[in-house]
C-alpha cells in the first residue's frame, strides 16, 4: 500500500473525531448559553434594570469572546497557509514529474 493512501486513511478518521469534538463543544454551550456569557459581573448587569448598564455589558462580553477566539483564528489562518502552500509544492513537483524535468537537485 502506498504511504500517502495510508497517510490519508489516518487522516479521514482523525478529521471526522475533530469534526464530532467541534459539535459536541458546541452543544454544551447551546444548551446552557448563560454560563458562557461572561464574567459574573457582566452577567449581574445584564440584569440590571438600566440599559445602559445592559449594553456596556453586552459589549464587554462580546469583546471577551472576541479576544478568546482571535489566537484559534490566527493559528487556524497559518494553518491554511502552510497547508495550501504544501499543496502548491507538490503540484509543481507532480508537475516537473509529469514534464520529464528532473526534481534532484544539481551537485554543488
Amino acid at each position: 500500500m502506498n504511504s500517502s493512501s495510508t497517510l490519508q486513511s489516518r487522516l479521514i478518521p482523525l478529521s471526522r473525531l475533530a469534526v464530532t469534538v467541534v459539535i459536541v463543544l458546541i452543544g454544551f454551550v447551546l444548551v446552557d448559553a448563560s454560563v458562557a456569557l461572561a464574567c459574573p459581573s457582566c452577567k449581574e448587569a445584564l440584569s440590571a434594570a438600566d440599559a445602559s448598564q445592559q449594553q456596556m455589558a453586552k459589549g464587554i462580553s462580546y469583546s471577551i469572546m472576541f479576544m478568546l477566539g482571535m489566537p484559534f483564528m490566527l493559528i487556524s489562518g497559518f494553518s491554511l497557509h502552510m497547508y495550501r502552500l504544501v499543496n502548491r509544492a507538490k503540484a509543481e513537483k507532480a508537475a516537473q514529474v509529469a514534464a520529464g524535468q528532473s526534481t534532484d537537485l544539481p551537485p554543488s
